[in-house]
């Protein structure tokens, strides 16, 4: 034994216990104290061994579980059981120790080690302490846990798989929420690559949270995120239906409410945003969160948070880092890839609020192995072995992929259900199965989406057939060295490539590797120009109504028609084979008749009937057939020809108002229950693009009047009435009692559903989705407007007989049609002639070049469904501002160097991006700085009285100001400052408020001549226009030391920035006046920007303008110091 070892290793892991330094003191532990080492006779030394001993041990295992519950409650699990663990190596019989392990076990869900810590602690713990230290209830838990666990062993119905595995991120989830319970605002950045199971994680976490808990869940769209203000639209509108809700002030109500109720995307980069502005909706989101919170806790869930457009980001960012001590958590979902702001933004997530960062991995092999025990009765274990392996060797671990692969092996009879799960059918795991068919399709959309550059390294990298070195590729890799960076940081962000362990690059999925081998380099690389709706997505006009299919029989030529009520055609089918028109006029107003035109038959089968491209009648039939209905077209001899040669039910819901598109759902042979595919093709069946693809039937679907919009019934618990554009992108939904029936009145949504009172009749708005009921009615399987939306057809029952009815949706009158069911088939009222919709948009050029600070205007048009072309209705948006700006009329300005994407759009389907280089040489940078150590009056022209004068303070020269609320005090800048690149005016003040008025200070950019002020009696007036920051702000003369006023003269109001951590009332305040060169102002407060003008300022180079700083300050000073003008923007 060394000398002096047992002392120096006792006083070292005393030392490393006080220090709370338990990584040291467990590399320190050696056992038991003292253990072997026995004095015989020495009962004081047995005494003092016994007791020291007995303290360290104590000492120890208390410092051990503490870090336990430090880490537990930081989600960090497996580490916190190791310190448990470790705890019982010290004493094994500590109680505490046990069952906070068995606990921690049974969160995670491994019951295996469960038990044998149960059977540790029934070796180690004196069996009258279990019930006392909760033992007993622990083992009941794992009971009941191994219980639904064996219960799980099956999958429902539409293929979803349990969820396991994830208990490490489920705990850290859970240690968030407690500290949101605690009132204590909590932020979850959750990332990981497609299909690797953010959203379910996200929505297992919450369920688990119950009923009492508010979730608000808001997702972006990849093609949505051009679209200013997308996101926090959808969320203000979900916000303002919580309780709690009514608690805000009715200003911060009135600014979401405009936002919620307006278009999306169509707030004009030159128009006042909605709200009045970036700060202003944070203020009323902030306010509204903080309402809502007091009633209940809150998960708000950002899903998808790649796609969220940049101005919504900002603001939502803007109310992360203003909200404190709600009970808020704010879970951000997204992937590594997407566009580069989003990467910016997560890492500003991260660095400037405390996010905890999540970043799923795929799952193991233990958690596959589990997951197909659970779903899967397997002959052997040896058979679930190498199901486990070909899963996780297909599969790279991700759940979405696991998923198809179980749907395959179904599909290809497997396996096939049994009462209470699924069975293996064959006696050995088939070594011929491959990757299914729609994982190779996720997987080659990766490379679908990559860049030529990007594209070629990946071939290259495949050429080498295994994993290469980065140094290798490079000396071999014919992209130039400026690109290879940006392309390597593609193929890794895509997930398409990954780092080994050894620092090689390596393809994540064999898949990619075989394919991106055999591809050139022409087949990459998207262009600039991308549109949201393709040109196969030939837009879907006005509706041509078909709720119902005609039966009976008929055939009509067209007939002359006379002045019609509502437009168009009323068409019946009747029973003796003849087609009727109906039209109905009112002659004079308010007096009905009705022309009944009866056309010769021609063939015996009932059909629909729509107007056509080029106003000719389109009818279609209902085909039977072994495999279910088909979509037949009748030819002019009243031949039935199958449109959609799919083996599938198939349902035709509506035809275009141009007449060049069916929209049409079939059965979706992918899932057990019965589902729908809701598709839209040309008339032929051909140019097929999928809309929806829900998991449950679609009752009814309708194509607005101008083509742009598709309604959807979807049944479920709750039917949902969704709005999709052309390109299947919801644009909002809306849940509602069972739907009967739907159509489209103008730019409204009618709806027959079934509540508690029986049927009713709401009207929907598609943009802001308010619900109106305009009336109850006895039947409401069927509803027809007419093609101008101001009447519709439904069914009434009158004196006991059941009947058509035409109710006026202007007055709500109700006229009897004089026609009944009975008589043959429901009426269509079909358009007289088809309507011209929008095609295709296209901007003259895929880039154009504009020097910084001038203009340049872009040319777009749309080309309709006649062959026409126009520039009617088109909005232009900018992805970055800052970069360049884009007026109504396509007129860009740059504001700055660099590049940034242009988008003009049609309504809710069309799109067209064309690239702008915003060109310009260095920065021009300072044009004057003033540290005000001396006043000059070669740059300054005093005014008023007293007059500044400069000061040496202890923290430096400062420049002070007095005056009075008279007249102006202060200075005019003798130096002129140019706005033709864009300005920004920088300071900082002091002003200690020590009364309740006559105090304050202004900084002002006027286009005037200083010279035109009168010094001595303090008057100045602008000729042109002036930008103006005044702290603080006043109502009714009453100054608010929190708030402080931005407002241009002459201009319609000012705006009000009310944040007291902005201004302290000692100390200085950075503030900015800035303006672009498209003449957008902005005010910065503390290097932040806080407000913008919706008054856009003159940037002409023939005004003049001039920095004018004034100053009320009765009983008081007010100090500036380090006065700064960049002829450019700065923030």
């Amino acid at each position: 034994m060394r000398p002096g070892s047992i002392q120096s290793d006792f006083f070292l892991l005393q030392e490393a216990l006080s220090e709370g330094d338990l990584a040291k003191a467990r590399q320190l532990w050696r056992g038991e104290f003292l253990d072997g080492l026995s004095l015989s006779g020495l009962r004081d030394w047995d005494r003092w061994a016994e007791e020291t001993k007995s303290q360290l041990e104590d000492r120890f295992v208390r410092a051990l579980t503490h870090r336990s519950e430090s880490l537990h409650s930081e989600g960090d699990l497996s580490e916190a059981i190791v310190f448990l663990e470790t705890a019982l190596d010290v004493k094994p019989a500590h109680t505490a120790a046990h069952r906070a392990r068995m606990e921690i076990l049974l969160e995670l869900g491994q019951l295996d080690s469960a038990r044998e810590a149960l059977t540790d602690a029934r070796a180690t713990v004196d069996g009258a302490y279990w019930e006392d230290f909760g033992l007993d209830s622990l083992e009941k838990r794992l009971s009941e846990l191994a219980a639904s666990f064996k219960a799980k062993r099956r999958v429902s119905t539409e293929g979803t798989l349990e969820f396991v595995g994830r208990s490490q991120e489920l705990a850290k989830l859970r240690a968030l929420w407690k500290g949101v319970l605690a009132e204590d605002t909590r932020f979850l950045l959750l990332t990981g690559p497609a299909g690797i199971g953010k959203t379910r994680l996200a929505e297992e976490f919450v369920s688990s949270l119950g009923s009492s808990v508010q979730v608000v869940r808001v997702k972006g769209y990849e093609y949505e995120a051009a679209l200013e203000w997308g996101v926090l639209s959808e969320l203000s509108r979900k916000l303002l239906s919580l309780p709690g809700a009514a608690g805000m002030s009715s200003h911060s109500t009135s600014i979401l409410k405009g936002l919620a109720h307006g278009s999306r995307g169509e707030v004009d980069q030159g128009a006042q945003k909605p709200g009045g502005g970036p700060i202003t909706l944070v203020d009323a989101i902030v306010e509204c969160l903080d309402a809502v919170s007091f009633e209940s806790p809150i998960v708000l869930l950002l899903d998808d948070g790649q796609w969220i457009d940049e101005s919504s980001r900002m603001v939502l960012f803007a109310a992360m880092r203003r909200i404190e001590q709600a009970r808020v958590l704010f879970a951000v979902l997204g992937r590594p890839e997407g566009e580069r702001e989003w990467g910016r933004y997560r890492h500003r997530l991260i660095d400037e609020l405390p996010f905890a960062a999540v970043c799923l991995e795929p799952i193991s092999r233990q958690d596959i192995r589990e997951l197909l025990s659970l779903h899967i009765s397997w002959p052997t274990p040896r058979i679930l072995d190498e199901a486990t392996r070909h899963f996780e060797d297909l599969s790279s671990g991700n759940p979405l992929f696991i998923a198809e692969i179980f749907r395959d092996l179904r599909d290809k009879k497997i396996i096939d259900r049994v009462p209470g799960g699924w069975a293996f059918l064959l006696a050995e795991f088939p070594k011929d199965h491959h990757t299914p068919a729609n994982i190779r399709s996720l997987l080659l959309n990766r490379l679908d989406r990559l860049s030529v550059d990007a594209g070629t390294v990946a071939t290259r990298v495949a050429q080498h057939g295994r994993p290469v070195l980065l140094a290798s590729l490079t000396r071999t890799e014919a992209v130039p060295d400026l690109l290879f960076d940006r392309a390597l940081s593609e193929l890794l962000d895509e997930n398409v490539l990954i780092w080994t362990e050894d620092s090689r690059l390596d393809f994540s999925h064999d898949l990619l590797r075989e394919a991106a081998l055999h591809r050139s380099a022409s087949s990459y690389g998207p262009k600039i120009r991308s549109r949201l709706a393709p040109k196969a997505l030939i837009p879907f006009a006005a509706i041509l109504i078909g709720a119902l299919a005609l039966w009976g029989s008929g055939w009509f030529e067209s007939a002359p028609i006379s002045p019609l009520y509502g437009g168009g055609t009323i068409v019946f089918g009747v029973d003796n084979g003849r087609q009727l028109r109906v039209p109905v006029t009112s002659e004079p107003p308010g007096e009905w008749a009705m022309g009944i035109q009866p056309q010769p038959s021609r063939f015996d089968v009932g059909f629909q009937t729509y107007r056509g491209p080029d106003g000719e009648e389109l009818w279609f039939h209902s085909l039977n057939r072994p495999g279910g209905p088909a979509i037949a077209r009748l030819d002019s001899a009243g031949s039935p020809e199958p449109v959609i040669g799919d083996p599938r039910d198939q349902t035709l819901r509506d035809v275009s108002p141009s007449g060049s598109q069916i929209l049409f759902t079939s059965e979706d042979v992918e899932i057990e229950e019965f589902a729908h595919l809701l598709r839209m093709a040309d008339l032929d069946g051909s140019n097929r693009t999928l809309l929806l693809q829900p998991s449950v039937p679609i009752a009814t679907a309708r194509i607005s009047p101008d083509g742009d919009r598709v309604a959807v019934g979807i049944r479920g618990e709750a039917d949902t009435l969704a709005i999709l554009n052309l390109s299947g992108q919801r644009t909002g939904s809306l849940a509602l009692g069972p739907i009967l029936a739907m159509d489209w009145c103008g730019g409204e949504v009618l709806v027959t559903t079934e509540s508690p009172a029986g049927v009713e009749l709401l009207q929907a708005s598609p943009e802001s989705f308010q619900v109106d009921t305009l009336s109850h009615l006895e039947i409401g399987n069927m509803i027809e407007c007419s093609p101008d939306g101001s009447a519709a057809l439904h069914l009434a029952v009158s004196g006991g007989r059941v009947e058509y009815v035409i109710r006026d949706l202007e007055n709500g009158e109700v006229h009897p049609l004089g026609l009944s069911p009975a008589v043959g088939g429901g009426p269509q009222w079909v358009r007289s002639e088809p309507t011209r919709v929008v095609e295709e948009l296209d901007i003259g050029g895929d880039s154009v070049n504009v020097s910084w600070g001038s203009q340049e205007r872009l040319d777009a048009s749309v080309l309709y469904s006649d062959g026409t072309r126009g520039d009617e209705g088109i909005q232009w948006f900018s992805s970055d501002p800052g970069v360049a700006s884009v007026s109504g009329a396509g007129l860009v300005i740059g504001n700055r160097p660099g590049r940034t994407l242009v988008i003009a759009g049609s309504g809710h389907s069309h799109r067209d991006t064309t690239l702008v280089v915003v060109e310009g040489g260095e920065p021009p940078g300072v044009q004057f700085h003033d540290q005000f150590d001396s006043l000059s009056f070669r740059d300054w022209l005093p005014v008023g009285y007293p007059r500044p004068y400069s000061a040496e303070a202890t923290d430096g020269p400062e420049l002070r100001l007095t005056g009075d609320d008279k007249y102006f005090d202060g200075l005019l800048s003798l130096f002129e400052v140019s706005l033709n690149l864009g300005v920004t005016i920088d300071l900082e003040f002091r002003l200690n408020l020590d009364r309740e008025a006559h105090q304050k200070f202004a900084f002002c950019l006027d286009d005037g001549d200083p010279m035109s002020a009168d010094q001595e009696v303090g008057t100045f007036s602008a000729s042109g226009q002036s930008v103006c920051f005044l702290y603080p702000s006043r109502e009714s003369d009453r100054m608010d030391p929190a708030e402080a006023s931005f407002f241009v003269e002459p201009g319609p109001a000012e705006v009000r920035v009310r944040r007291e951590e902005l201004f302290p009332q000692e100390g200085w305040v950075q503030a900015a006046i800035q303006i672009r060169a498209d003449g957008h102002a902005s005010l910065i407060l503390n290097h932040e920007v806080v407000a913008t003008n919706p008054v856009r300022i003159d940037t002409h180079p023939k005004t003049r303008w001039t920095v004018r700083l004034d100053a009320e300050a009765v009983g008081t000073e007010v100090a500036v110091r380090n006065l700064v003008v960049w002829a450019e923007p700065r923030y």
